[in-house]
């Protein structure tokens, strides 16, 4: 291997239009790396959308506040609180952040590829269950790493022959360890970790297509500062049209937060999170805290947590290096988001978390973005009452023209935002937010009673009990949403005219999900 870039970057003054993005493998949908234009896609989008996205929140929490005076229900205040320390803050991060320099990033990384030094780097891919097709995509493209020093493990806890076979097809290293099972992902990743030995490890999914060129994007970073534990690059997904409404849906609400939430974060505060896939650890670093943190549900937040509080960094690095697919069923989608929303509730209400040294601030910023679980799950429950108290008690405070308050955010959710994404927005993309809603709602549930669902592979066929009572109360909720709105039909109908039409909207969204799981 050459001590450079083998593929050209863009000139950092002029970086590549968005139509030269490589197409999705037509095979079975199967995702493609990133091509070398797509990879500097996510590099300092516009954040013109933030402003409008603060006026927005301001004129709802206006409302909402009203609401609250009005019916004194002051459990809604909780709601407000939540929903307000989610946003604002994060709207300021993006406005007073500044943009990635891809200069310095390609000049780094040139000047270390030249020393012709290249530190041992083991890759790990947990397995557990998925789609053997898209394993072997998997594979495939990690057998084109271009790296001198390389060791590709298969860290199986599916115990599968079939998996077994294509490990040893491609010549890799296959684990599958006596206690499958155990602490889910972290202790296959544990495991993993004592049967290698490089000095740094990438860890990817099973369904994360890696760039040939994404070591030599990562490890310089690791070479530049040796305080840096984590260098985490963002998830990136398959949005092609002939994918099931969810994988494009869930790719559409992730985007912001990898483009600019993630590197605002990062800026700001050193307070990027660790989302596991893509990233590569420093293994010197992970010794420090016993190898992978361990815990059944997010275990990539709290070993950055765990890191941060040991003196080690987590750099965000906005660098393209892998393509995944989103779950393809709103089953897998809800499982998905139910688990993250365990796993981060858990660490964000833990002692571990509290008696941490990390630094103040930090704790503030880690705990504003735990916010949206709670803040988005209550919405739920929330719009249902607003509806059914201003339609059954308050009905001589609607009136017509109160929507102009909500207009900058209708025009920010159903406008500026689908023309500030890559990804293509459509009715998918309220469906999958809808799924993520009811999943982050009945998993605070869950911990509030200390009855959460055991841990399942997203892409594991077996049945989720707690989606079968998602769908369950999607059915109530329709009903319910179906009665509060013949109150409308009366001769002020025009005052009642935005309600019906909005909450109108949102029934007919989630009958459709009901009946089309994918």
């Amino acid at each position: 291997m050459t001590g450079k870039i083998l593929e050209a970057p863009f000139s950092a003054s002029q970086p590549p239009s968005n139509s030269q993005a490589h197409p999705s493998d037509p095979r079975n949908n199967l995702p493609k790396p990133p091509s070398s234009f797509e990879r500097y896609n996510y590099l300092n989008p516009p954040r013109y959308w933030a402003y409008l996205g603060f006026v927005a929140s301001c004129l709802v929490l206006v409302s909402s506040s009203w609401f609250l005076w009005r019916t004194h229900f002051w459990i809604y205040g909780i709601y407000i609180v939540l929903t307000s320390a989610w946003t604002f803050p994060h709207f300021l991060f993006v406005i007073f952040s500044k943009n990635f320099n891809p200069a310095h990033h390609i000049a780094m990384v040139q000047q270390t590829l030249e020393k012709g030094h290249y530190p041992g780097v083991d890759v790990f891919i947990p397995t557990c269950g998925e789609n053997i097709e898209i394993i072997e995509n998997t594979l495939y493209h990690a057998s084109k790493l271009v790296y001198d020093n390389l060791n590709i493990y298969i860290l199986d806890d599916g115990a599968s022959t079939e998996v077994e076979r294509l490990t040893r097809k491609y010549a890799f290293n296959y684990v599958s360890r006596p206690n499958r099972g155990h602490m889910k992902k972290a202790g296959n990743l544990l495991y993993g970790y004592h049967r290698s030995q490089g000095d740094y490890i990438l860890v990817l999914d099973a369904d994360f297509a890696v760039a040939p060129l994404g070591l030599q994007h990562l490890v310089p970073w690791m070479e530049q500062n040796p305080k840096t534990a984590i260098v985490q690059t963002p998830q990136y997904f398959s949005t092609d049209a002939s994918l099931a409404w969810s994988a494009r849906g869930a790719a559409y609400c992730q985007e912001v937060f990898y483009r600019v939430i993630q590197p605002a974060r990062d800026y700001l505060g050193q307070s990027a999170i660790c989302v596991g896939t893509n990233a590569l650890y420093r293994r010197q670093a992970l010794a420090e805290i016993g190898g992978f943190y361990q815990v059944e549900a997010s275990e990539d937040v709290h070993n950055g947590v765990a890191l941060i509080s040991k003196g080690w960094n987590i750099k965000y690095l906005p660098i393209l290096i892998a393509r995944g697919l989103c779950p393809d069923t709103a089953q897998g989608l809800f499982k998905q988001h139910y688990r993250w929303c365990s796993g981060s509730m858990r660490l964000i209400t833990s002692s571990f978390f509290w008696n941490s040294s990390m630094a103040v601030w930090q704790k503030l910023i880690y705990l504003c973005g735990a916010c949206y679980y709670p803040a988005t799950g209550l919405s739920v429950p929330a719009a249902l009452l607003q509806l059914g108290v201003m339609l059954l008690w308050l009905q001589d405070d609607v009136k017509w023209y109160v929507a102009f308050l909500f207009l900058p955010k209708v025009l920010f959710v159903y406008l500026i935002m689908p023309l500030w994404n890559q990804s293509n927005w459509g009715l998918h993309s309220i469906k999958s937010a809808i799924t993520f809603a009811w999943a982050y709602l009945i998993a605070l549930g869950d911990l509030a009673t200390q009855k959460t669902e055991g841990w399942i592979a997203t892409g594991a066929s077996k049945t989720s009990a707690r989606y079968q009572l998602f769908r369950q109360l999607l059915s109530v909720y329709c009903v319910c949403n179906l009665l509060l709105l013949v109150p409308t039909f009366n001769e002020e109908w025009y005052n009642f005219l935005p309600i019906a039409a909005s909450h109108g909207f949102s029934l007919y969204l989630s009958w459709d999900l009901l009946n089309h799981d994918r």
